[in-house]
């Protein structure tokens, strides 16, 4: 998954306003893991599902943002709550 530069550089979190990147691979395979573990959790206390094929990270890498088809998912509810040290 690869966003538009442009896009990308517009998006910001909707929780704190701060910058996103997106998922590098190493990333998207640690966050896998963790959400086939049942590691973890949107916002809303839900379990997160996957797999995924393409995240927007939040700059402290505190919330992840899921991609599907393309499109960012930036509902608050819906990042992926996670935890300290795990990208």
């Amino acid at each position: 998954m690869t966003l538009d530069a442009e896009l990308l550089a517009l998006l910001r979190c909707p929780e704190d306003h701060s910058t996103l990147s997106e998922a590098s691979e190493a990333e998207l395979a640690k966050l896998n893991a963790a959400i086939a573990g049942g590691e973890l959790k949107t916002q809303s206390g839900n379990a997160a599902e996957g797999p995924l094929s393409g995240a927007l990270i939040r700059a402290d890498k505190r919330r992840a943002y899921v991609v599907l088809d393309g499109i960012p998912t930036m509902l608050p509810e819906e990042g992926i709550v996670l935890p300290e040290g795990l990208l």
